[in-house]
């Protein structure tokens, strides 16, 4: 798909969304400039996530979308094109903005299987420092057959406590 028919396709997915359909504020050569075929692709990927609808973030979890989060682009002072930067998901998270930004749902199969992991791999993490302790709430319930997931594949509540994002350094060598 060349430029001319991404930049259609862009315009259209703007539309649907409700927004202005004008690509551009400002300067438009400059504008044109900005807009390569990757941020137009990225723009309509993260446009396809609709309010409701599940994506699959880096944590390695599915959410649920909240809204898109809209935002304009400047360049030498003006605002030239509106790009959404982030998904507000619904469990108050928003999307890490990695590369290609959040991707359709797994499976909760899918992930369950990319949480299990042997005894050797979760003494490699300790010994690193990366291992939390939700890391080990997962882990000894993946091995005791229990799910980590609902149906969808978001979390479930016992596993998002406030400690899961601080990380228990245990045993790390200097």
């Amino acid at each position: 798909m060349g430029n001319r028919a991404l930049r259609k396709k862009l315009a259209q997915v703007i539309r649907e969304v409700g927004w202005d359909a004008k690509l551009y504020y400002g300067n438009k050569h400059q504008a044109w400039r900005y807009l390569r075929a990757y941020t137009m692709r990225e723009i309509i990927h993260l446009l396809s996530f609709k309010k409701g609808d599940l994506a699959h973030d880096c944590d390695g979890f599915n959410h649920v979308v909240k809204e898109p989060m809209l935002s304009y682009h400047r360049w030498h002072g003006q605002t030239l094109v509106p790009q959404i930067s982030q998904l507000e998901f619904e469990d108050g998270r928003y999307s890490c903005g990695c590369p290609g930004g959040p991707m359709p749902a797994c499976s909760r199969e899918e992930i369950e299987r990319y949480f299990t992991m042997t005894d050797e791999q979760v003494k490699e993490r300790k010994t690193a420092g990366w291992w939390s302790q939700r890391d080990e709430k997962i882990h000894e319930a993946l091995r005791s057959g229990k799910h980590i997931c609902d149906e969808r594949g978001v979390l479930l509540k016992e596993f998002a406590d406030a400690d899961a994002s601080v990380f228990t350094f245990s045993s790390v060598s200097s």
